[in-house]
């Protein structure tokens, strides 16, 4: 026998408050933010979810929808302040032009770090100068996934380590210089992946890449001139590695690396002690192009 349904019987607001959380983490953060404005028992629920994400630049639709507005920053700075739960998984900030350029995205990657950040994304494609992040984010002991994109400066301190940091994304940052670059990797203990797309100058001439866990590897590299510099990969362990180099540099492959797939792709002709590197992987393209 169905029970007849109560005209406006209100639901979902009887489940408990780790049921609602769990459905809040589902939604755009602004939509999840609003439900405080649905009665006194939603009113602080949303500060307790455990994933915050604030995007002006998701798709080029919402781009081009936002082009009129203002920036999320106002929105984005007074939530977190806002926001209270002890363990903050995951933080996504993704700003675009319209982005004011004296907002300090700094604050909001500390207060992360102070409640033990999982996942982090930023991306900054605003007007501003490459912006230094903190330098606790450099010790954080709890960050799994870290993805950097754009206008950001990678100045990594000497106390560095991210032992828990298993996948890094780093498009187009700028470092200070070729050893702020290899701090940074040789304190990543358990690195599975690393993607790397490089911009034209990013402050280092010799790329090292010497991570004893790396499982898979992407390097992109297209710069508009030739450049003097190299490539170093020392990875005992990799089992897919795929680079796209037109640099004109030298590359070399350390510790002969028993490869299950690789996708190579060179401005020029690389020697054969690089070709020899290769010969382990069962899976095999390669692309060489010259002037």
């Amino acid at each position: 026998m169905s029970v007849p349904r109560i005209e406006g019987e209100d639901r979902i607001s009887t489940l408990s408050d780790d049921l609602l959380l769990r459905i809040l983490s589902f939604l755009p953060t602004k939509d999840a933010v609003a439900t405080m404005f649905l009665s006194k028992r939603w009113q602080f629920i949303w500060t307790m979810v455990p994933k915050l994400e604030y995007s002006e630049i998701n798709t080029i639709g919402r781009l081009f929808e936002r082009s009129r507005s203002q920036s999320i920053w106002p929105f984005l700075d007074s939530s977190l302040q806002l926001h209270k739960a002890h363990v903050l998984e995951v933080l996504i900030i993704e700003l675009s032009r319209q982005c004011p350029v004296e907002v300090d995205v700094g604050k909001c990657i500390a207060n992360a770090v102070d409640r033990k950040v999982r996942v982090l994304e930023l991306e900054l494609k605003w007007s501003a100068e490459p912006t230094s992040l903190p330098t606790s984010l450099y010790i954080c002991n709890t960050l799994v996934y870290m993805s950097l994109s754009d206008k950001i400066f990678v100045d990594v301190p000497s106390l560095v380590c991210f032992p828990s940091l298993k996948y890094l994304y780093l498009f187009r940052v700028v470092f200070k210089d070729d050893d702020s670059l290899a701090r940074l990797l040789s304190n990543c203990p358990i690195l599975k992946l690393l993607y790397v797309d490089r911009l034209d100058q990013d402050n280092v001439r010799n790329f090292s890449i010497k991570v004893p866990s790396l499982k898979t590897l992407w390097y992109n590299y297209l710069p508009a001139h030739i450049l003097e510099g190299s490539l170093v990969i020392d990875t005992p362990n990799v089992k897919k590695m795929f680079i796209s180099d037109n640099s004109g540099n030298s590359c070399s492959i350390e510790n002969n690396p028993r490869f299950d797939e690789a996708g190579i792709n060179f401005f020029c002709n690389p020697d054969d002690k690089f070709m020899r590197s290769l010969s382990s992987a069962m899976n095999l393209e390669i692309i060489l192009t010259q002037e």
